[in-house]
């Protein structure tokens, strides 16, 4: 319980300032609708019983109201084009490949087939485990599949913004670098991803980022 109140503090935090009406939802504010009517939807019966939530959710539901107003209510759809998978959705989903809407683009970064592989090396539990996933990669539909690479000064400007310290931080950058360059692209992206922390970041970057819980909400 303790973690779903840090996550409704965090996304009240998000959202407390009101963009002008000006700033369409779809460029600027969309992953974060997105993003907060998919958790009220998982949680909100969770967390309304404690009188002191009540206010947060009020502000969270305001604020997806305020944006469908400026846009008439008119919300694009919601299942998202082009699918960016963190390494960790793939141990937590083993069949989240058949599970993908057949209108979607499976998006691999670089950096997770790099993880998969040297989880592959150790020949343990995890390693075999990592080579069936990359086997399912590998036999992905082509025209449903992009392997995308962040390289660069990019990286390293990110890095800088989020002060990466460990490998794990330089991995979140670069999957967060794929998601941005495809949202510079005007796709309609999602970043699916367990790392609680990792999802804070997309957020900061306007990137939509669930769960696996809130994606099959």
């Amino acid at each position: 319980m303790s973690q779903l109140i840090e996550e409704l503090k965090e996304l009240v935090r998000l959202c407390t300032k009101k963009p002008d009406a000006g700033n369409f939802l779809i460029d600027e504010n969309y992953p974060l609708v997105v993003r907060i009517e998919s958790w009220l939807k998982a949680n909100v019966d969770k967390v309304v019983a404690d009188k002191r939530n009540v206010k947060d959710i009020a502000k969270l539901r305001e604020f997806v109201e305020f944006h469908k107003s400026v846009t008439r209510g008119v919300l694009p759809q919601e299942l998202p084009s082009y699918i960016v998978i963190d390494t960790n959705i793939f141990f937590h989903c083993d069949d989240i490949l058949e599970r993908l809407d057949k209108n979607c683009k499976l998006v691999m970064p670089q950096i997770v087939i790099d993880e998969l592989r040297n989880h592959v090396r150790k020949n343990d539990a995890k390693g075999r485990q990592s080579k069936q996933i990359l086997q399912k990669i590998d036999s992905f539909p082509a025209s449903r599949k992009l392997r995308q690479k962040a390289e660069g000064a990019a990286v390293y400007s990110l890095a800088t913004r989020f002060e990466v310290e460990t490998p794990n931080d330089e991995c979140d950058v670069r999957i967060l670098l794929v998601a941005k360059q495809l949202k510079k692209e005007k796709k309609q992206v999602t970043l699916l991803s367990d790392d609680n922390e990792l999802r804070n970041k997309a957020a900061e970057l306007n990137i939509t980022a669930l769960s696996l819980r809130d994606f099959f909400a």
